[in-house]
Order: structure tokens, then C-alpha cells, then sequence
């Protein structure tokens, strides 16, 4: 049986984790954007780009609250195999840590598209 650092899982993980507290931030400052552009303007179109935008980033702040309670669940079932086999865990143990791992990728590809999709808005509202 293959067995799996630690160390590398707990390094993307760690990754994973950072990422996901940066980009609740990005959120945040886009929420504030958001609050200005509408204090700006009361124009149908605008109102109606508005609220999907704030539709998406409620809907990313949910991905971003699953994801984050997602890594830690696996976090401690690793804990409680390592407790029991030392430094290495089986491979069996780590099959979820790529799909995690590629969740958080394919999270933070539709944060930056979001992000670069307001800031065009903006540009032209603001």
C-alpha cells in the first residue's frame, strides 16, 4: 500500500485555507464597491447588473464557507489516522484531497472571474 506525507497534505491544505481567507476578503471589498455603485446610481439596468452581482457573491461566500468546512472535516479525519499510524497515512485515506484541492482551484478561476467581470461594470457605472 502507498503511503502519503503528511507534510504535503497539510502544505496544500494550508494553501487552500489561506487562499480561501484572501479571497473572503476580495468578496468583502466587492460588497463595498457594490454599495457604491448602487448609492450612485438608480438606473433599471444598473439595478438589474446589481443584484446579480450580489446574488453571486452571496453564492461565493457560501462556496467559500463549504469548501473551508470541507478541508477541515478532512483535516481531522487525517489527524485521527496519523494519531494511529505515525507521519505517513495510506493513500485510501487521501482520496479526497485532490477533489478538495481542485474545488479550491476551480473556486478561486470563478472569485477572479467575477471580480474582473465587476470591475468592468464599475468602470462604467461609476
Amino acid at each position: 500500500m502507498k503511503k502519503i506525507n503528511l507534510k504535503h497534505i497539510h502544505s496544500l491544505n494550508e494553501e487552500a485555507i489561506r487562499g480561501l481567507d484572501f479571497y473572503q476578503e476580495e468578496l468583502r471589498i466587492l460588497q463595498g464597491r457594490l454599495d457604491e455603485v448602487a448609492k450612485a446610481n438608480y438606473n433599471k439596468e444598473a439595478n438589474m447588473k446589481m443584484e446579480y452581482f450580489q446574488d453571486q457573491i452571496i453564492i461565493q461566500r457560501d462556496n467559500i464557507n463549504e469548501l473551508r468546512h470541507d478541508i477541515r472535516r478532512h483535516l481531522s479525519i487525517i489527524k485521527e489516522q496519523l494519531e494511529q499510524s505515525g507521519d505517513y497515512i495510506s493513500d485510501s485515506a487521501d482520496m479526497e484531497e485532490p477533489i478538495l484541492y481542485d474545488k479550491y482551484l476551480e473556486l478561486e478561476k470563478s472569485i477572479n472571474a467575477l471580480r474582473h467581470e465587476f470591475n468592468r461594470f464599475a468602470a462604467e457605472w461609476l
